[in-house]
């Protein structure tokens, strides 16, 4: 199915990982208690010998409780570092910081308690911790300031940035994420820093009211520090990401077809709709947000569960009811108990019908199948009366769709293991041409010659399959994609609806100038309600860059012209961006398609812009920078913007290794665009010397050897191929040659080269063992098993 099975953290064999996964851990927890608040957890252990024996039970039960749910969790888990998989996973340790909560209340308890009833004596201690406190609070003040306003030089130590950071978030008190974590920092600063008053004013007492009060305003951090991402109140977001599938706004596009059918791909791709269609559609006219919508007769179906076969029973009950037949629960359960009296063999040979031996166990248990039968067809018939009155209030359309079956889905495994199969055999046996497996597809040989697949790319590709079946079973509805991972299939059919995309039933020839005005103006005028409808063909990416860098990262939200709750809604970011980034990604994979230059430049002109908005969106997804920075890399003079967008990226998620590795690679091909401008203004030279001499061997090699660093490889090819066939070519000039074209994978040119080699040295076994490898290769095998008899006979074997 679409899930994968367990990978643990390996601590033994990769230390590093784990601890870094530790320093994500505990940078969570405090993120949501601040780092000073936290010390307290450790104080109930201080008095744990003076504890009863339940006391001491029971904090250490709790402990041993928070190990699980923190660090064995967090081993199980095996999360990367990055931001992506932090949002993912941060929801997983919730019940961990119960725990530390529930620890830190007893440290608060604790040390009240101490600082009422000892207080001379307990004094010092309190001033020391306090300071303490106060330090790990500058710390993290500095610490923030550094990550909002800092520019990746700076250092905590630099008495610039305090200033500069101080004054910006307080001359600019915007109420985003970035000012208001400053402004809580600044106030557990500011609450250490006035405990430390009160201990050194009182000396000889604490008045309880001070203390009591000091600590009640403790949670107020967390309530400063992220309110301002989880205030809901006027977020509209959810609704129009939902609502506007089915009726696209502005007037641009028509509502979605009656009866049409809808693949749901990302987490909101599927709720939001599922949402509109079973609850918003359910609700009295006068309660809805818009009260003519009503779209019940919409087939909803994820794109991402179809190869699991128990979500094709599911959608085949809602849609296909006639093809799925319920098995009897209790009659089930019976078997389910005699395939355990069974014995886990023979309940094997049973299931695949072979011959098995039963025990009087399993024989009593199996005879209970006809007694809970009547309480079967009660249930079934209970639950088909249930079911009869829920259809006929509009829960599923009426009409039923054709869904893939037991069958269908067994062939599109098979077909993608066939596919996968040929593409893998075509590397192992071209390992110098353009892999033919896809980037994290999971394909290799078993001992026994069979083919493997797994993970996530393997999986996408038979849902890709499959909802091919179903588009070509129902040929008089019309489909629907929220694109959640790329479906090849889909490319040529898709045009934009909106913020989604509609499948043609036709190919798309062309993508014309009114198909591409109409996106272009939709999505104008959508990201108004967004960040604002600033962006134009014309603006640069460097004022992309410096916008998000601006508005996202430092909160400051001077000039925007966006609805201001939309900085504040990461959820918002990362689905609108999504979903841009999707339409923008099937205009980057037409341009690659496209023969017609005026479409291609259509189409990039439109891409560039798509991008830039889903980068305004959201500029820490991994995706739309990925796709925008391939798009950038292979235009001319558009390296640079590329780039800037993965160092800017880079900004918002330090710990990402995709987003380095990206920046590398881009770093390495702007100092290979150098070389190469380098070269261009050398090869005049080069060929300068290659025409005065051409008899000159090391001048043809080196021309030969520009051109293929410049990818003039038909101007190499030519230059190497004329010193075979010289007359005066001699040995040594025909193995270089032989060499290079074996480097090149050119076996079919490495032949000629040899042979002619052979004719210089007809008594090297050498040089006629590497003939047959080569004639091996290009599938002339009596040549090779002659030249292979040849080599064996020079070499007296």
């Amino acid at each position: 199915g679409q899930y994968e099975r367990t990978n643990p953290t390996n601590i033994l064999a990769d230390p590093l990982r784990f601890v870094l996964q530790l320093r994500m851990y505990f940078e969570g927890a405090i993120e949501e208690f601040h780092c000073a608040p936290l010390l307290l957890v450790a104080v109930p252990f201080v008095f744990l010998r003076r504890m009863q024996r339940r006391e001491q039970a029971w904090l250490l039960g709790n402990t041993a409780i928070y190990f699980c749910l923190a660090f064995l969790l967090l081993i199980l888990l095996n999360p990367a570092t990055d931001r992506q998989s932090r949002d993912l996973t941060k929801v997983f340790f919730t019940a961990s910081h119960v725990i530390l909560a529930m620890f830190l209340g007893y440290g608060l308890t604790l040390v009240g308690a101490l600082l009422l009833t000892h207080y001379e004596r307990s004094r010092p201690y309190a001033l020391y911790g306090g300071a303490v406190a106060a330090a790990f609070a500058l710390y993290y003040l500095v610490a923030r300031l550094r990550d909002v306003y800092g520019d990746g030089k700076a250092g905590l130590l630099d008495p610039s940035l305090w200033v500069h950071g101080l004054r910006e978030v307080l001359t600019k008190p915007f109420f985003t994420p970035p000012v208001y974590s400053i402004y809580a920092a600044i106030f557990v600063l500011l609450l250490a820093l006035f405990l430390v008053a009160l201990i050194l004013v009182y000396r000889t007492r604490l008045k309880a009211g001070l203390i009591l009060a000091t600590f009640g305003l403790l949670p107020l951090y967390p309530l400063m520090s992220h309110w301002a991402e989880n205030e809901q109140r006027g977020h509209l977001f959810g609704f129009w990401f939902g609502h506007d599938m089915f009726t696209p706004p502005f007037g641009l596009y028509p509502e979605m077809t009656r009866d049409a059918i809808l693949f749901g791909g990302t987490d909101p791709g599927r709720f939001c709709p599922t949402y509109m269609i079973f609850c918003e559609s359910f609700i009295k006219p006068k309660h809805r947000r818009d009260p003519k919508f009503d779209r019940r007769d919409v087939y909803i179906i994820t794109q991402n569960a179809l190869a699991d076969g128990t979500y094709l029973n599911y959608i085949r009950a809602h849609y296909n009811r006639s093809a799925q037949q319920d098995p009897p629960f209790l009659r089930d359960m019976v078997l389910f108990l005699q395939n355990i009296a069974l014995g886990k063999e023979e309940a094997r040979k049973k299931f695949e019908g072979q011959p098995y031996r039963t025990s009087g166990l399993a024989r009593i248990i199996g005879s209970l199948s006809r007694v809970v039968a009547p309480f079967d067809r009660l249930i079934t018939s209970f639950g088909q009366a249930v079911e009869n009155r829920r259809r006929r209030q509009g829960v599923y359309p009426p009409v039923e769709i054709a869904t893939p079956t037991v069958a269908d889905s067994q062939k599109a495994f098979q077909d993608y293991i066939v596919d996968a199969q040929r593409r893998l055999l075509h590397d192992s046996q071209f390992p110098n041409e353009p892999r033919q497996i896809r980037p994290g597809e999971q394909v290799s040989f078993t001992p026994d010659g069979r083919v493997s697949v797994s993970g996530q790319v393997a999986v996408m590709a038979i849902n890709g399959l499959l909802t091919k079946v179903i588009f070509d079973k129902n040929p008089t509805n019309e489909f629907f994609v929220e694109e959640s991972f790329p479906l090849e299939w889909m490319y040529p059919y898709l045009t934009p609806f909106g913020i989604i995309m509609k499948i043609n039933r036709q190919p798309v020839p062309e993508m014309t100038e009114e198909i591409l005005r109409r996106d272009h103006d939709f999505w104008t005028n959508f990201a108004d309600r967004l960040c604002g409808d600033w962006i134009t063909y014309e603006t640069p990416v460097k004022e992309v860059c410096e916008f998000v860098e601006r508005v996202y990262r430092r909160g400051d939200l001077t000039g925007y012209k966006g609805d201001p709750k939309f900085v504040r809604d990461n959820d918002a970011q990362k689905a609108f961006s999504k979903l841009r980034n999707s339409i923008a990604g099937m205009y980057a994979w037409r341009i690659n398609e496209s023969k017609n230059p005026a479409e291609r430049a259509r189409l990039i002109r439109e891409a560039d812009f798509a991008f830039k908005q889903a980068f305004a969106f959201c500029p820490y997804s991994p995706e739309t920078v990925t796709r925008y920075v391939t798009m950038l890399a292979t235009l001319p003079g558009r390296l640079d913007d590329a780039l800037l967008l993965a160092e800017t990226c880079r900004k918002f998620d330090e710990e990402s290794l995709f987003t380095a590795s990206l920046i590398d690679q881009l770093q390495r091909m702007q100092q290979g665009m150098a070389t190469v401008a380098q070269m261009q203004t050398q090869i005049s030279q080069v060929e300068q010397q290659y025409r005065t001499n051409p008899d000159n061997v090391q001048a043809a090699f080196n021309l030969a050897s520009v051109y293929l660093q410049l990818q003039r490889t038909n101007e190499a090819f030519a230059i190497l191929d004329q010193l075979i066939v010289r007359s005066n070519a001699d040995a040594s000039t025909l193995l270089s040659v032989a060499n290079a074209y074996v480097g090149l994978g050119q076996y079919q040119r490495v032949e000629p080269a040899l042979r002619r080699l052979t004719a210089l040295a007809p008594d090297s076994p050498e040089v006629w063992y590497d003939l047959a490898g080569a004639q091996a290769i290009l599938g002339m095998t009596n040549e090779a098993m002659g030249s292979l008899q040849r080599s064996l006979m020079l070499s007296n074997l």
